[in-house]
């Protein structure tokens, strides 16, 4: 049942939650029919997440720049205009793009301001953003799924970065986002570990064990400037993530301890366990 929306000062209108459950199985969207409402791509491996949000929700506004972070996830984008006649009308505006969930609508949506889309509007794409609302019965927002649970934002990010114990340790991962080398879901490995000493082809390590963060320690990574993910001709952000990513190697060096041997690759599975090759 909905709950009532309470008007504060300022005049900013909160939907409560109290969301009722859905009757029946939920829908769960797929790429091809649906791809006018990913924010992220799509890729097999990756579960899907959908994202109820009305454009005039403030807390909605707040959760989009934390969408970029769902990184693991297919994340489908969904409008519920449930806040009245304007917020109605803005999503019929939105009706009008092309893709439902692209920068140039959530820049939009956050600036509280009409997407600039000169397409005409289409009617399959609103039918079936619609059948996904009534599917699930939306009358909280924002409301995330998770194939069809439904959870929060951060227990969305919790699930994202939870991962085994590595040596004892338990890893804030979001803190070494620039190691990071492939998805969880693609990964045979979470970490590998190359000392300065290695001669080993780097290129041919990160195919044989495909490691989810990558460390290359001293002047490795300038060595193989693609982790970086800085254009080859940007010197400032080179050198600006040369000095970053080595920090955050030592970072890392300093919780593994003794388990970090300068005479050996290590990689920790994705169990946690430890693995070592001699250099």
């Amino acid at each position: 049942m909905v709950k009532a929306c309470l008007c504060l000062s300022l005049l900013l209108c909160f939907v409560c939650s109290g969301q009722s459950k859905a009757a029946g199985q939920k829908l769960i969207p797929n790429e091809a029919e649906y791809s006018a409402f990913l924010l992220n791509g799509w890729r097999a491996e990756r579960p899907n997440v959908l994202v109820f949000k009305d454009p005039f929700c403030p807390y909605c506004l707040k959760a989009i720049p934390k969408l970029e972070l769902l990184t693991d996830y297919n994340v489908y984008v969904f409008w519920a205009p449930i806040l009245g006649p304007s917020s109605q009308q803005r999503v019929a505006q939105i009706f009008n793009c092309e893709r439902l969930a692209s920068k140039k609508v959530m820049d939009a949506v956050v600036l509280r301001k009409q997407p600039n889309c000169p397409s005409s509007a289409n009617p399959n794409l609103r039918h079936l953003n619609d059948r996904m609302v009534d599917n699930y019965q939306i009358n909280a927002v924002p409301s995330f799924y998770l194939q069809g649970k439904n959870v929060s934002l951060a227990g969305l990010l919790k699930i994202q970065n939870a991962r085994p114990a590595i040596n004892g340790v338990k890893i804030n991962w979001q803190t070494f986002q620039l190691m990071r080398y492939s998805d969880y879901y693609r990964s045979k490995n979470l970490v590998i570990y190359i000392p300065q000493a290695a001669s080993q082809d780097i290129d041919q390590l990160l195919t044989e064990y495909q490691p989810e963060y990558v460390f290359l320690d001293k002047a490795k990574p300038n060595q193989y400037k693609p982790l970086l993910k800085c254009d080859k001709s940007d010197s400032s952000c080179i050198n600006r993530r040369l000095k970053e990513y080595n920090n955050k190697t030592q970072e890392f060096k300093l919780l593994m301890g003794k388990a970090i041997d300068e005479q050996h690759i290590l990689i920790f599975n994705g169990m946690g366990q430890s693995i070592q090759l001699k250099i």
